[in-house]
């Protein structure tokens, strides 16, 4: 698949119907690194130089059932951001469909009281935590890399930052103005250029993959092939359906053609569909 060259009205259209939408996360960083004299200490035992060495010892054990429920809904919650979004050459930045805001704001609402839960949960477990990690760790343990609470270390937040110049600025200073717009438009150019790369890579990575499945292993056995592997397909096609602003006819034909071999497949009747793999050579 190659990119196309942007139509100045469609980076016009998708300026119209997107805004910018921001994530940001935090957590408590579970790992810490070695003290240079605890480096020098690990390289003495084995006769190395502390410079050429990179250690670091997990504070937390990040398997506790407490933990990875705070992982897993902060995970969530960026895995949301990124369905919804469409990539923006802007760092932490990305594009969501301005009809979408309500609906958005509401899903991650629900996400971070779900986060909110887990943390209190984690912070119910924290003295526990840390007593093992006390046993775990022996002398590396330092009840300085704790803080007394964790609670506030934990959270989601998102907002919408503007993603074109002020409007005071054409009565300020129109050139500085212009200028700006100038940017603005190249930004959306590359905004879509950068949403055809991303769909298309995840086409070809799931393709590969199923396909991947279909072939018996080394001895001959049939691999595992799961339900979710259709599952994904079928939310990649809404996904690209609803996000999409169809600026690549070949893209377009590609992922029709895979919606289309894949109608009503499940995964037996993929193992017996023997074109299957030639007709998804993208």
């Amino acid at each position: 698949m190659t990119i196309s060259t942007i139509d100045r009205d469609l980076a016009a259209q998708l300026r119209a119907q997107t805004c910018g939408c921001r994530l940001m996360r935090g957590r408590f960083n579970a790992r810490k690194t070695f003290s240079q004299y605890q480096k020098a200490e690990a390289a003495e035992v084995f006769s190395a130089d502390a410079a050429f060495l990179s250690a670091s010892k997990k504070l937390l054990n990040t398997k506790a059932g407490e933990y990875r429920a705070v992982t897993k809904a902060l995970n969530e919650c960026a895995r949301i951001w990124n369905d919804w979004t469409l990539p923006y050459p802007e760092d932490g930045v990305r594009l969501l469909r301005r009809d979408k805001i309500g609906q958005f704001d509401l899903k991650m609402a629900g996400l971070r009281t779900e986060l909110e839960e887990s943390v209190r949960l984690l912070a119910n477990a924290y003295d526990d935590l840390k007593l093992e990690a006390k046993v775990k760790l022996g002398e590396l343990f330092n009840s300085q890399d704790y803080p007394d609470s964790i609670t506030e270390l934990f959270y989601v937040s998102w907002d919408f930052p503007s993603v074109t110049p002020p409007l005071w600025l054409q009565t300020l200073n129109p050139e500085i103005y212009e200028e700006q717009m100038r940017r603005v438009q190249q930004r959306f150019d590359n905004a879509i250029q950068m949403a055809e790369e991303s769909f298309g890579q995840q086409l070809l990575e799931m393709v590969a993959h199923l396909q991947e499945r279909l072939v018996p292993d080394e001895k001959g056995r049939a691999r595992v092939f799961r339900d979710s592997a259709l599952e994904n397909f079928k939310e990649f096609f809404g996904r690209f359906k609803e996000l999409s602003v169809r600026s690549n006819d070949e893209l377009d034909n590609v992922v029709q053609q895979c919606e289309t071999l894949l109608a009503g497949m499940d995964p037996e009747s993929l193992r017996k569909s023997s074109g299957f793999r030639d007709d998804t050579r993208l």
